[in-house]
């Protein structure tokens, strides 16, 4: 009986491959991604409404704390990462503002204060609203120009060259909100200091001193030999120089008599259309906080949770 041979084994045949083509490749990476893309706008998301609750309460409890910080952070940010990006120009800018303003921080927080101080830093700080009022709505009439090719339909310039109009607007209109805003809270800090240097106002509790009717509680001078046309009398009956009490509620955004805490009637400061547009201003600027220091941080601390997480 001959041996049996087992039959010859079959070559292993590998299974076809599957060419994709470029369009199904992209959908299927598209697909992959979907997922991980979700997540990253729902922590994007939660991070930042998480954020504004947690700033509106801070803000509520403790005032004081969250200007000091958002003053740090103003100083600090923007000018870190314009050094990042090798923004000289704007570096150079924020130190010759730093070295001035941190002279007139100087003659505000000196104890004891001279009577002149007040006034010298309420025009200071009026002198850079005005100025940084200017350039930011210099910055903004130019922006809208650009954007809107009016230079170009006019045949006054290029299209290039009215790209470079654009960028100049866009850094005009930065300039203008960014010295604005770091101006807006140092004064703000500044007009309680002062006051309470004066001795006629306290945070909590009595002030040091009583005020007489012929005295400025603001600077500690006399009113009466000021004409009267130079002097404002509020509703609770105080009165006070008229720039002594117009920088203290309007540049320095109290709206309290700095001796009884009465309510002040903002109102009665309006004279021109100037002084409205100058108040509407100073609101933006508050608003402006957020998104110069905040908003940097609150992405930066969402890109390293990415990171972390290996989301890209």
């Amino acid at each position: 009986m001959s041996a049996q041979h087992p039959p010859p084994s079959q070559p292993h045949m590998s299974p076809p491959s599957v060419v994709l083509t470029p369009e199904q490749a992209f959908a299927l990476e598209h697909a992959s991604h979907e997922g991980m893309h979700q997540s990253m706008a729902l922590i994007l998301v939660g991070s930042l409404i998480l954020s504004q609750l947690t700033f509106i309460l801070w803000k509520k409890l403790h005032h004081r704390s969250f200007h000091a910080a958002t003053l740090l952070g103003l100083w600090i940010v923007p000018p870190t990462l314009g050094l990042n990006a090798g923004n000289t120009r704007f570096v150079v800018v924020w130190a010759l503002y730093s070295i001035l303003n941190s002279w007139v921080i100087w003659k505000a927080v000196q104890t004891p204060m001279k009577s002149s101080t007040p006034r010298l830093v309420y025009k200071w700080y009026s002198v850079l609203y005005t100025l940084s009022y200017s350039v930011g709505a210099l910055g903004y009439g130019t922006v809208l120009l650009s954007f809107f090719h009016i230079p170009f339909i006019l045949h006054f310039v290029n299209m290039d060259t009215e790209a470079k109009i654009f960028e100049v607007g866009i850094v005009l209109l930065f300039y203008g909100l960014y010295f604005g805003t770091c101006s807006r809270d140092c004064v703000v800090l500044l007009s309680d200091r002062m006051a309470v240097n004066a001795g006629y106002h306290s945070r909590t509790g009595f002030p040091a001193k009583h005020l007489r009717s012929n005295m400025c509680a603001i600077c500690g001078d006399s009113t009466d030999l000021v004409p009267a046309d130079k002097l404002h009398k509020l509703n609770c009956g105080h009165t006070y120089h008229e720039n002594c009490i117009r920088g203290y509620t309007i540049i320095g955004k109290k709206d309290l008599c700095p001796y009884c805490k009465e309510k002040v009637d903002l109102r009665s400061f309006r004279r021109n259309p100037w002084d409205t547009t100058q108040q509407l201003y100073l609101n933006l600027l508050d608003a402006m906080r957020f998104l110069l220091v905040w908003n940097p941080i609150v992405f930066l601390i969402v890109h390293f949770v990415f990171e972390v997480s290996g989301l890209k």
